[in-house]
């Protein structure tokens, strides 16, 4: 997928540098786009290598992220999935936040789901710290990041998929 870099989550664009067949010079303006995102929001170089290390850890156990699909421009949830569709310790730092997004909007659109399905919408889109939500922000306490950082990653990423999704920027602060 060539895709625009700025249609990117920030953990996508290092699933697409390690995960994809692209030219090099493809690569490093991805790798690089990453670094310049975290150390913008204020991570110093040894806590980039620390992010960094947590997103390849979840790339290579088996995230949820599709090569020739930018992530936030499609739901993640589907009618059927239940609350084992999606293991927290499998997802980037990008889809962590994504999901409870994702969840919001799904719970929120009030389709007819299934048990198993309203079940997983409940867990990851209540109000308040939601299961992805929690696990976002335990993996950035380990990793000892501000609360500074983590409300500016969590901010950056959100105006990704609102722009993706066509969410009025008015939908939730």
């Amino acid at each position: 997928m060539k895709g625009n870099i700025w249609d990117m989550m920030t953990s996508e664009l290092l699933f697409r540098a390690l995960k994809t067949d692209i030219p090099t010079d493809r690569k490093n303006l991805l790798l690089d786009e990453y670094h310049h995102r975290l150390m913008l929001m204020g991570l110093k170089e040894e806590e980039i290598a620390q992010f960094r290390k947590a997103d390849e850890k979840a790339i290579n156990t088996g995230c949820y992220i599709k090569p020739d699909v930018l992530l936030a421009s499609k739901s993640l949830i589907k009618d059927g999935m239940s609350s084992k569709s999606i293991l927290m310790d499998h997802c980037t730092f990008s889809e962590l936040i994504y999901l409870a997004e994702d969840a919001k909007l799904a719970d929120d659109m009030g389709f007819d789901w299934s048990e198993e399905t309203a079940s997983l919408l409940f867990s990851l889109s209540l109000s308040g710290l939601c299961e992805s939500a929690r696990a976002c922000q335990q993996r950035m306490n380990e990793l000892k990041l501000s609360t500074d950082f983590q409300v500016s990653f969590i901010e950056y990423e959100r105006i990704i998929i609102r722009r993706l999704r066509n969410i009025p920027w008015s939908y939730r602060s």
